[in-house]
């Protein structure tokens, strides 16, 4: 698909016509359609878009008679994804997704893009998920006519891999979470890129945490709204797998640390360490370099933890806290800690320290570190089943999907 920049006053109406179709038929029904037909006036007549492009900056491109897109630079790397339609007929086949593809690839050095979307767009705000959006913050607007526009922010990083293609797009579901289908090195290097685009936060579920979610929107709103998801967890591997949307490889969350540690000491970047009992996080900073600051969970009061972080403006904080607390806590405080990059990493910490044994190499390569632990620690198996009730979960799901093919 060739994306066209709207230039002349033929392709000016050609977008205005698309834009007429597209908004009546779908926004009707969320707005009503005095807002529509007023919206249409003052943002998507010809005579508006003529003069977004001649006055205010936004570059408007056409995908034949498919659809539409209109973007507009800002600044520090950010692209505003102000437009971007799909008549009915052509949905569901991708189309979306490319024009973002082909956006990209017409302003190079893009870092994050950002959008606003009706926030009772179900099915838009599904698909921006899809394609890596996550909501940043509610908006409110008065646009003028006794309307208002009450949107979501949404935005999200951009990672290209070596030959200049974004990478965002490779994300599967398991039961409802997405992950991200990344090896170790490529998680590795997003992490980076997200230390230089605005920060924000990683998770690591396994089965038990997908549950979790599955169970309590509150856990899933915050896995679901992390700008990278990985996969700690064989069985969520095998679930992919099962599921016929295979991730790459299992991306272990106290593996991936020690990558990162290493990563940030030879790029100059610096880790706060938050977690585990008194004295563990000290001991790990004293084995790894990148490790300059610490505080250990016990704590039940944020203000001084996060009065202590934003003092030292780490580039990393590895937040060690025990699931599903650690994620609620980074979603809860992503705001006022904006810039920083946050990892959920629960028990690295005690490992990191020495306090606690990993299984051998074998039963790692072989993905039973779950049994290692619960020979060594008993009252961990209880814990464990939850695994048969995930797979059966799985197996469930890759029915209906196959009857749904």
């Amino acid at each position: 698909m060739e994306l066209r920049r709207v230039e002349t006053s033929e392709q000016i109406a050609a977008a205005a016509a698309l834009a007429g179709e597209i908004w009546t038929g779908h926004y009707t029904p969320l707005i009503g359609a005095a807002q529509v037909a007023y919206m249409l006036e003052r943002f998507q007549s010809e005579e508006a878009i003529g003069a977004a492009i001649r006055e205010e900056g936004y570059r408007y491109y056409l995908a034949g008679d498919a659809g539409y897109c209109a973007v507009k630079p800002e600044k520090d790397g950010v692209l505003f994804l102000s437009k971007l339609y799909v008549r009915k007929e052509s949905r569901g086949q991708g189309l979306a997704r490319r024009m973002l593809d082909c956006a990209l690839a017409e302003h190079p050095g893009t870092k994050r893009v950002r959008l606003t979307v009706n926030r009772g767009n179900a099915d838009s705000i599904e698909a921006y998920k899809k394609m890596g959006f996550r909501v940043k913050k509610e908006i409110v607007a008065d646009i003028g006519g006794g309307f208002v526009m009450d949107d979501y922010l949404m935005e999200r990083a951009v990672f290209l891999d070596g030959d200049g293609k974004d990478m965002i797009n490779l994300r599967v579901d398991v039961l409802g979470v997405p992950f991200d289908a990344v090896t170790p090195g490529e998680a590795v290097q997003r992490a980076l890129r997200l230390m230089e685009t605005g920060g924000g936060y990683v998770v690591t579920p396994n089965p038990e945490i997908v549950f979790m979610c599955r169970n309590n929107p509150e856990v899933m709103d915050a896995v679901a709204g992390a700008d990278m998801i990985l996969a700690d967890g064989i069985g969520v591997v095998k679930a992919a797998k099962r599921l016929k949307t295979p991730l790459p490889c299992r991306v272990t969350g106290v593996d991936w640390f020690l990558d990162m540690l290493k990563a940030c000491e030879e790029n100059g970047k610096s880790v706060f360490l938050l977690g585990g009992k008194p004295g563990a996080a000290e001991a790990a900073a004293r084995k790894y370099p990148a490790i300059r600051w610490t505080l250990d969970g016990y704590f039940s009061d944020d203000a001084p933890v996060i009065d202590a972080i934003q003092k030292a403006g780490p580039d990393f904080l590895a937040v060690c806290l025990s699931a599903p607390r650690q994620e609620l806590w980074m979603r809860h405080n992503r705001a006022v800690l904006g810039g920083i990059l946050m990892a959920g990493l629960g028990g690295s910490v005690d490992v990191l320290a020495g306090t606690k044994r990993r299984g051998p190499a074998i039963f790692r390569k072989l993905g039973l570190e779950w049994l290692f632990t619960a020979i060594v620690k008993p009252s961990r198996i209880p814990r464990l089943f939850v695994i048969p009730k995930f797979m059966l979960s799985v197996r469930r799901e890759a029915k209906k999907r196959a009857k749904e093919r």
